[in-house]
């Protein structure tokens, strides 16, 4: 019973991959083409907000904007794709698929408005990382008006892998070694942590949270409250995780 029940998840499964495989692109250019196409088809409002970097083609890059339902909202349901870069493809695919199942099937959003912001960080989806032309981990990059681009977790200093990653060609660099001593010293959870909450002290180092606000950053809260449209509001943005080979999970993390 066990087997026939896996059997048939993985039939589901893969009849799901069929379904939903039009709506992933292999590019950036191809994502936010087929976005702004579905958009346009259900007359969503558009803007768009041009980034000074280039793409991996010499593409123009840009955080676009679309906007269904009411003007003047009671609500309003924000959606983000692409903050970590590449994992704007599924973000993407998310919100591409939304925008044609709402062209195929109308629904009334008489006093709701949701607005699907594509591609916060539309260089690391282009070139296919997870930071920005920077070397930014955006997710890094937004501080409280009292604190400052500045000071790592103290483990971080005994940990040079994580201050200037060795080239994967390296074969002299073996990770389990490097991070023996750091775990003795001060545990497995403190390393975990310090690694999650990055760090403000080494620009070529891993989750590096920037030394200023980037210029994507910059954009997101000046129009932040233009984009929800001064409602109550809910704010998600399609994050992704690596569950186990060759399957992603997309998430969605509500704020």
């Amino acid at each position: 019973m066990k087997n026939h029940s896996l059997k048939g998840q993985d039939a589901n499964t893969a009849k799901n991959e069929i379904r939903y495989a039009p709506v992933f692109s292999n590019n950036y250019q191809d994502a936010r083409q087929r976005f702004l196409k579905a958009a346009r088809s259900v007359n969503a409002d558009l803007s768009c907000h041009l980034i000074s970097a280039r793409g991996a083609q010499g593409e123009d890059l840009s955080i676009d904007i679309a906007s269904v339902g009411s003007k003047n909202p009671k609500r309003t349901i924000l959606l983000t794709c692409g903050l970590h870069g590449i994992e704007g493809f599924p973000g993407s695919a998310i919100q591409t698929a939304w925008l044609e199942k709402l062209y195929a099937n109308p629904i009334a959003l008489d006093d709701t408005a949701v607005v699907l912001v594509h591609a916060l960080n539309p260089y690391g989806f282009s070139w296919q990382r997870r930071v920005n032309e920077n070397n930014v981990d955006l997710n890094r990059n937004f501080i409280l008006p009292d604190q400052q681009f500045a000071g790592s977790p103290l483990c971080l200093s005994e940990m040079p892998w994580m201050q200037k990653p060795m080239s994967p060609e390296n074969k002299f660099f073996n990770i389990n070694f490097f991070v023996i001593w750091p775990i003795i010293k001060y545990g497995f959870a403190t390393i975990r942590n310090s690694i999650q909450y990055g760090q403000f002290d080494y620009p070529q180092g891993l989750f590096w949270g920037g030394h200023q606000h980037e210029q994507t950053s910059k954009i997101i809260m000046e129009q932040i409250n233009s984009w929800t449209k001064n409602a109550p509001n809910i704010f998600q943005d399609h994050l992704t995780l690596l569950y186990k080979k060759n399957v992603v999970l997309s998430t969605l993390i509500a704020l």
